[in-house]
């Protein structure tokens, strides 16, 4: 009921005016980022003898860390856009060396790595999001309050760079519902060839959705305070696997009539229940797979439009004979996405297939989503609508309700007190179907209210 977190990228006073400008050059400045980090590491290694140097830059802009996490090719990572302006950083020995050495240190504040660590070949990233506020709604479920606060999450996110072809990622998740947890969102190694291919081995945010790879568990980077259905985590009763475990693959082409991105994946498949993560060790023979594409069209800037196609066999359940045999699953998801000043757009359509072969019936589920908003200095108004039309009785979504129906409206805005704190207001009105304890349905309408305050350092 509280999914109260979320906030995006700073606004400073010119800031707004910019971003959704520079929203539009991500792509462009992640293969910049990457060919500029590489260039620096063997200046660097010529400039300083003994290979060694820390500093303390802080940069604020964590969509820029998105693109350090995004220099191995394909992870589109995002954030929110903000203007290029001044980090607020002290330029250090390391710093003052490396402009003696021909280097611009303003452009290396620029790569946007966030607080910075460097040993020798090494440089490492440190980025810290949280999150807090207050929910209502006017139905409730197990017997719970209809308003009430909430902590939010603690998100530990981290980069590093190891010489010019390898990147690792880590980021983890502290997190309170019914009881305090910790969660490994993602942990994983790139290799980087080039631009047109790079590979990828740990756990990873799915291609299948648009929202979960483009922005992390960092609910300040969210212009929302909640998230589209098709977007939740799967412990938040969202219908797809939003995290992989496995091996990806992918790349970049820049041609003259835009940039292509493609990614290919084979994984874990999924649990036996849908907020279940095959972390340690898949639960069948058989693996998860998926093929996405994008396309940035040249002639239009900030506009992007993209796919794809996931296959699995979800595995059966022992003792219960609604699960005897696997269920075959196929999401085909497409989405577009509009980011050049002062509009952003985003916009998801999920078709989810699930052939069940103890019934031999099929199921066929469809959910979407459409979110806008403009920016007006440090306010961000935005809308969304968000429908879902499920099919009743798949018995992989059943038992977790995410096989009912309904739709939603939300109207919102958000407000960036500063470069790093953002405080939101939303409130959404919508139909939904809910179950009896015996099984039966009845729909209702809903009306929910939720306010976030969500911060990065």
């Amino acid at each position: 009921m509280l999914a109260l977190l979320g906030l995006t990228p700073p606004a400073s006073a010119a800031g707004p005016q910019r971003r959704g400008a520079l929203e539009s050059r991500v792509r462009e400045l992640e293969r910049q980022n990457a060919e500029l980090l590489r260039r620096l590491e063997r200046l660097e290694r010529t400039a300083s003898p003994t290979g060694t140097e820390a500093t303390g830059n802080v940069s604020r802009r964590p969509e820029d860390t998105q693109r350090s996490d995004a220099s191995t090719p394909g992870d589109t990572g995002g954030g929110r856009s903000s203007a290029m302006s001044d980090t607020g950083s002290v330029a250090t020995p390391a710093e003052t060396s490396r402009a003696n050495a021909g280097l611009d240190t303003a452009a290396t504040e620029d790569l946007g790595l966030g607080l910075i660590a460097r040993y020798g070949a090494i440089r490492a990233s440190f980025q810290i999001f949280g999150d807090a506020g207050f929910g209502y709604a006017s139905h409730s479920e197990d017997d719970s309050a209809s308003a009430s606060f909430a902590s939010g999450s603690l998100d530990l996110f981290s980069t590093a760079q190891m010489g010019e072809h390898f990147q690792a990622l880590s980021e983890v998740v502290f997190e309170e519902d019914s009881e305090f947890g910790v969660e490994l969102e993602r942990l994983w190694g790139a290799w980087t060839f080039n631009d047109a291919l790079y590979l990828k081995l740990g756990r990873e945010r799915s291609p299948a959705t648009r929202w979960s790879r483009r922005y992390h568990h960092g609910r300040w980077l969210w212009t929302s305070a909640t998230q589209p259905f098709v977007a939740r985590f799967q412990d938040d009763g969202g219908p797809l696997q939003v995290h992989q475990i496995g091996l990806e693959a992918g790349g970049r082409i820049v041609t003259a009539a835009g940039v292509l991105e493609y990614a290919a994946v084979v994984a874990n498949g999924r649990g036996r229940i849908p907020s279940e993560v095959a972390n340690f060790g898949d639960l069948n023979a058989s693996k998860a797979y998926d093929v996405s594409l994008g396309f940035a069209p040249a002639r239009v800037l900030g506009l992007t439009i993209g796919g794809d196609v996931h296959l699995d066999e979800i595995p059966r359940v022992a003792g219960d004979p609604a699960r005897r045999h696997a269920i075959r699953e196929v999401v085909e998801t497409a989405y577009l996405e509009y980011f050049a000043s002062p509009v952003e757009v985003l916009g998801e359509a999920a078709l989810i297939q699930h052939a069940d072969r103890g019934s031999g019936r099929t199921f066929h589920h469809r959910t979407g989503y459409l979110q806008a908003g403009y920016h007006i200095d440090a306010f961000t108004p935005f809308a969304r609508v968000d429908l879902r039309d499920m099919s009743r009785g798949d018995p992989f979504f059943a038992p977790a309700n995410i096989d009912l129906d309904s739709w939603e409206g939300v109207v919102g805005i958000r407000y960036d007190l500063n470069e790093s704190v953002a405080l939101k207001l939303e409130g959404g009105i919508g139909r939904e179907q809910r179950r009896h304890s015996i099984g039966s349905t009845f729909t209702e309408t809903f009306e929910r209210l939720a306010v976030q305050l969500a911060w990065v350092f």
